[in-house]
This record gives structure tokens, C-alpha cells and sequence, in this order.
């Protein structure tokens, strides 16, 4: 559900229309309920495509960011500083700076 509700809330396509009806700028998971989804009209949300032309790598893109996401949580405390932004809006050209607090035993830096 957090998955599906980032990808309709950041989506790689910059320029897509939203099934969200309500609270457009929410991050509200709960939408991808399977109550919800059948709820909803078909193709109303497809981040990597449906039909013939579905993405190829859609399981394995969705399996990564699954295991990075884990790792990453169970690894690391990230906690946001003052100069964390409360909202982004994206662009195609924006640059981000998150100012996030990363602290963990498995920190290392690459020079």
C-alpha cells in the first residue's frame, strides 16, 4: 500500500492524471486497500503500464524497493533536522536537498 500510494504521489512519469479523488496532496496508503481497489474503475492507476505493454521489470523494481526500504529501516535512524522541508513540490528540472539525520553502526563514507 505505502508503495502504491508514492508511486501515485511521485509518480516517474511527470505528467500523470490522479484516480485520488479526495486529498490529492495526502499521503494516505489506505487507498490501496483491497477493499478500495475493487472499488475503483480499472486502469485508474498503472505506474508501470498495463496491458501488452506492461513493464518488464515491474516485480523485480517493486521487490528492490521493498528490500532497500527494509534495509534501510532496519539498519539506520533517519530523523529530520530543522531545515527538512515539510512539503516538496516536484518539477522536472528541481534539484532536493532532503537534510535528513542518518546515524547507524553500518555508516561508512566513500571518498
Amino acid at each position: 500500500m505505502v508503495l502504491n500510494e508514492s508511486l501515485r504521489m511521485h509518480p516517474a512519469v511527470p505528467y500523470m492524471n490522479s484516480f485520488a479523488q479526495n486529498h490529492l496532496r495526502k499521503f494516505i496508503p489506505e487507498r490501496f486497500t483491497e477493499e478500495n481497489k475493487a472499488t475503483r474503475p480499472k486502469y485508474t492507476h498503472f505506474p508501470f503500464g498495463e496491458g501488452p505493454r506492461i513493464c518488464l521489470g515491474m516485480r523485480f523494481a517493486q521487490m528492490q524497493i521493498k528490500a532497500l526500504v527494509s534495509t534501510i529501516l532496519s539498519e539506520y535512524n533517519i530523523e529530520k533536522t530543522e531545515k527538512t522541508p515539510e512539503y516538496l513540490t516536484p518539477t522536472p528540472t528541481a534539484f532536493y536537498l532532503y537534510h535528513l539525520k542518518i546515524s547507524g553502526s553500518n555508516l561508512f563514507m566513500l571518498e
